[in-house]
């Protein structure tokens, strides 16, 4: 898989992030407004050394058609990275790493070094999302009956749910059962109206609200179970809230969800509060995480 990194001058952040990514991926890095041939920046020179990386040949290039056009996926530094190629790019291949990453030019070694840190945290989410076969897409009326088995929710809320200007809903396709996944019960292969006749494997309806988005729901099947479909989900959640706008992502999971809760550490997202006894069946208290878009 190609994979374009992109930040503001390409002597930073990108050529950073595409040594830290590195094999099985074949990645590049430009920038929305590099300086043709400038050098990679002496401070991320040695910090990629610190990783085992030598970005030290690296000069900056201007993101072309030519480079869009290679990439399978395009890793975004910062939201307005994404904003400024959003039209550019299918923005089913459009990610924002982490939330987005602090720029550290001009700063010293060690914000350089936080930068690193930073860059190096996202990467397990973005490769298992990059991995990921499923395919995200706009939800529509013809994925309700099999949702509603997914959620305990009747299928004419989630019609009306789908309905809202403020909610946005997205489906995930499989191209086939995983191996060794039980024979889905009935409908939980829903009868999705694309060409492809991939099966339904789960979901995530975010609602937003003068800038900020909410995670309402987000459900897998479990026959889907360990594919990184969740993490996908959540993944094109973020980066199509961000080009709407939004500045921050909340959600919450029950407290002891151990599993949700690595993966949204590992999206970048923090513990910010919690609600107690706000989940029934079993009585749970509830903990309340955000990441923020920057």
């Amino acid at each position: 898989m190609n994979v374009l990194f992109l930040c503001t001058g390409n002597t930073c952040r990108s050529p950073l992030a595409a040594a830290l990514l590195g094999a099985p991926f074949l990645t590049k890095s430009a920038g929305i407004a590099a300086w043709p041939s400038a050098p990679a920046s002496a401070h991320s020179v040695a910090v990629a050394a610190d990783f085992g990386c030598d970005i030290s040949s690296h000069v900056a290039q201007p993101l072309t058609r030519e480079l869009l056009a290679w990439a399978d996926a395009v890793v975004c530094l910062a939201r307005n990275h994404a904003l400024a190629v959003a039209d550019h790019v299918p923005h089913t291949k459009l990610r924002i790493l982490g939330g987005g990453v602090s720029d550290p030019f001009g700063g010293t070694l060690e914000d350089y070094r936080a930068c690193a840190a930073q860059m190096q945290a996202a990467m397990p989410a973005l490769a298992r999302d990059l991995d990921c076969m499923a395919q995200i897409m706009p939800t529509t009326s013809e994925h309700l009956p099999a949702l509603a088995r997914l959620e305990p929710v009747a299928e004419s809320v989630l019609r009306e749910k789908l309905a809202l200007e403020s909610c946005h809903m997205l489906t995930a396709l499989y191209p086939h059962r995983p191996c060794g996944a039980p024979p889905p019960r009935g409908g939980q292969t829903a009868d999705c109206a694309d060409a492809s006749r991939s099966l339904i494997a789960g979901n995530i309806y975010v609602d937003e609200i003068a800038g900020v988005a909410e995670v309402s729901s987000l459900a897998v099947f479990a026959a889907y179970h360990r594919q990184g479909i969740a993490n996908k989900l959540l993944a094109q959640a973020e980066l199509n809230a961000a080009l709407r706008g939004c500045t921050h992502v909340h959600l919450d999971v029950r407290e002891g969800n151990v599993a949700a809760r690595a993966l949204y550490e590992k999206r970048g997202y923090r513990v910010v509060g919690s609600r107690p006894r706000f989940y029934t069946k079993p009585t749970e208290d509830a903990i309340l995480m955000t990441l923020e878009i920057r």
